[in-house]
């Protein structure tokens, strides 16, 4: 991103509402802090990235990370908002899904 750019949006930010924080800087934030609770929090969201935002499903995570880190790595993230969840019955089958803003995902 322009350095320009963001420091005039974060300019008018601060002249609009005396926040200075872009929607860029408080997701990167988040994800820092997720990253820094536990190391392979990093491989999954570099994982959730690559594949499509929406309706992800959790079985997938689940081959490819234990099943207890998955589900406390969405938990984290339902925590700052970054998902929202589903349980769909496909012929009878529970699928949990979620999905990714992708605008956050992007980043």
């Amino acid at each position: 991103m322009d350095e320009k750019f963001t420091s005039l949006q974060e300019d008018i930010l601060k002249d609009a509402s005396e926040y200075s924080k872009t929607r860029y800087e408080i997701i990167t934030l988040s994800l820092k802090r997720i990253m820094e609770m536990n190391p392979e929090y990093k491989d999954l969201l570099l994982f959730i990235s690559l594949i499509n935002s929406q309706n992800i499903p959790t079985e997938l995570l689940d081959t490819y990370k234990d099943n207890n880190l998955v589900t406390n790595f969405i938990r984290e993230l339902k925590k700052v908002s970054f998902i929202t969840t589903t349980a769909s019955t496909a012929s009878s089958n529970k699928v949990r899904t979620f999905s990714v803003h992708r605008s956050t995902q992007a980043i």
